[in-house]
Parts: C-alpha cells; structure tokens; sequence
C-alpha cells in the first residue's frame, strides 16, 4: 500500500495532485488574507447555535468573504474530500477543498464579478501603474467606472473586516 504524499500550508489547505489553489493563495495575499479572515469567522459561527441571531450575521459576513475568495467548488473539488486520522488511527476531522462554500447559496451579484473584481484590485495594488481602464478591459467590465465601483465595494467590506490591503 502506497502512501500519498501530502504538504500542509499554514492555511491547512492541502498540496498535492490538483493543489493548484495553495500555489494561488501563496502568490496572491488579498485572496489568502480573505480565506484567513473567512475560515476564522466560520470556527466562530461553528460553536455558535444555529439559526441564532450572532450565528447569521457571521454566515452574512463569511458569504461575502466568499465571493471575493476562490471560485465555487466543483465537482473534482468535492471528490477530494476525506478524513483525517491521528496516529491512532481514529478520525480527527476532515479535509476538504479551500473552495467549499460555508452554505451552499448566496444571494447577490455572479461570483464571477466579484472575483474579477478582487483580481483586479490585486492586479493594481502590485503594479501601481496600470489604470483602471486597462484593467476594465482585461477583466470585461463594462466600464473603468463600474470595476471602480466595485471596488470600492470591496474595499469597504475589507475594512469592515480588518483585512489590511498590502
């Protein structure tokens, strides 16, 4: 029996065969201080009752963390979840995707927009000369005005969440 060969990110995100979103969040440190900030909301609202009052605000919070984070998972995504032992052989938890959504709906705009949007903004904190237009256009945003617009959307969630720009 052959064991696979796993590494562990401080994220505890799985790297191995398809771990092509560990190389995304170690080259891009918005979308992982994003995935940091949500994971904590949702250890929080784990130990909270469902359906509390404090729980759905932190499901609100963490659904729009989400949007801006990683695509949604799909079904390769979903295969990849399994369990995890100690060295006792008894199960400790579970690994799953860093794309697996905390609910699974969410209301409000296509996530595609939002991770453009987070792209985008990424794309201009790391090169300070590209203008807002060049970025409308790569990213296909109707106008440099709209992408701004989002922007400061996202921005304005960031704050919120104490999720530091650079």
């Amino acid at each position: 029996m052959t064991k696979k060969v796993r590494n562990y990110s401080p994220l505890g995100i799985v790297s191995g065969p398809g771990g092509d979103d560990l190389e995304y969040l170690l080259t891009h440190p918005l979308t992982a201080r994003i995935f940091q900030r949500k994971c904590q909301l949702a250890n929080r609202a784990s130990e909270l009752p469902e359906g509390s009052a404090k729980w759905r605000n932190l499901t609100k919070r963490i659904a729009q963390l989400e949007a801006y984070g990683l695509p949604r998972p799909d079904g390769r995504d979903l295969q990849r979840t399994e369990p995890v032992y100690d060295d006792d052989g008894q199960k400790i938890g579970m690994r799953h995707s860093p794309r697996r959504r905390f609910l699974e709906s969410r209301r409000g705009r296509p996530a595609v927009r939002t991770i453009q949007t987070r792209a985008a903004l990424e794309i201009k904190l790391s090169d300070k000369n590209v203008i807002w237009r060049q970025l409308a256009n790569k990213f296909n945003f109707p106008s440099a005005r709209a992408l701004e617009r989002d922007v400061r959307r996202l921005k304005v969630i960031l704050k919120r969440e104490k999720i530091p720009l650079s």
